[in-house]
């Protein structure tokens, strides 16, 4: 039985929209006479269509990359993914392209410790080519470089100093694809290990690096727009310039509690006398206030405290909370 995670109020309107229209007019008219409700409608269809791997990785390619993160998420619940999972442990070899490309994009462990989980780069590679022809050019270009990027995993894992420089070889491929990317979708590298690389210049708008380790990264000039950064490690990275337009570094979910979210920020705030510190505490700030904006004016005003706390030096923060105590007077008036 598939779960009954309700698309009507897990995704927004366009995205939808977009799943549904995958599936031929009259098939819907079929179904939508011989259903009594329209979120029961919505729903079974959605189920059957996320059952083709195809479907997952169209809609992803076809989303803006927040669209598409926020999209991964519902996914991750759905039975379709866990079915997914299941199939990748027990035996990847006998994967589909599309599945075995739909699990690298919607996966949040590229790079597990189990060996049972992980991904072969030349299982990878022999998906993209048989399915090059259904990709469009931007997901075909960021697959190309994921596979880069287990490539440079699979290396590193072996640990022989005479992979030092077939090492620093695909290392330095990533970064040239990555500064030569020029699109702006979904990539995801999250929990990958990408310490101490020289990544300056590069083009990481929209990744999924949750979990990730830059720890050591130099990262100045980076382009980290948009990017899901949840519980990345980043201590010790060095940048003096980085973008981190609409970054987030706090869990979508909703905080159910003051110590959930002082937990939350505990984790992602940089306490390092270091440029970068700054910059990322800058951006957590912008973090902060979208996500507690989110919430409306009694909840936010519940947790606004708690991030002054932690970040006293932050005027966003204290200019927030200026204004919502200003609209609750209004609102009292």
């Amino acid at each position: 039985m598939q779960n009954r995670i309700d698309p009507c109020t897990s995704l927004p309107k366009d995205i939808i929209q977009l799943i549904l229209s995958y599936v031929p007019m009259t098939q819907l008219f079929t179904l939508k006479r011989l259903s009594k409700q329209h979120n029961t409608l919505i729903h079974e269809v959605i189920q059957i269509i996320l059952g083709r791997p195809e479907n997952v990785i169209r809609t992803i390619s076809e989303l803006p990359a927040r669209k598409a993160m926020q999209f991964i998420e519902y996914y991750r619940e759905t039975d379709s993914y866990k079915a997914l999972v299941a199939k990748h442990c027990a035996d990847s070899s006998k994967m589909m392209p599309a599945q075995l490309i739909c699990y690298a994009l919607t996966t949040n462990d590229l790079e597990p410790s189990h060996p049972r989980k992980k991904i072969e780069s030349a299982d990878l590679e022999n998906a993209i080519n048989l399915m090059s022809k259904q990709l469009s050019k931007a997901m075909e270009e960021n697959l190309r470089i994921m596979l880069t990027a287990l490539q440079y995993s699979e290396i590193e894992d072996k640990d022989i100093a005479e992979n030092f420089t077939q090492s620093r070889s695909v290392s330095r491929l990533m970064q040239a694809q990555l500064i030569k990317r020029q699109n702006k979708q979904f990539i995801n590298f999250a929990s990958m290990d990408f310490h101490a690389l020289y990544f300056k210049n590069v083009n990481l708008q929209g990744a999924n690096l949750a979990y990730s380790n830059l720890k050591g990264a130099y990262l100045s000039g980076a382009n980290l727009n948009e990017a899901n950064l949840t519980q990345a490690l980043l201590v010790d990275a060095c940048a003096s310039t980085i973008s981190l337009n609409n970054a987030a570094f706090l869990p979508p979910a909703a905080f159910t509690s003051v110590a959930e979210f002082k937990q939350a920020l505990n984790q992602v705030i940089y306490r390092e006398d270091q440029p970068i510190a700054a910059l990322l505490n800058e951006a957590i700030t912008k973090n902060i206030i979208s996500t507690l904006s989110k919430m409306g004016t009694e909840a936010s005003s519940l947790f606004i405290d708690t991030a002054i706390e932690l970040l006293p030096e932050q005027q966003g923060l204290i200019d927030f909370q200026q204004a919502m105590a200003s609209s609750n007077y209004k609102a009292a008036l």
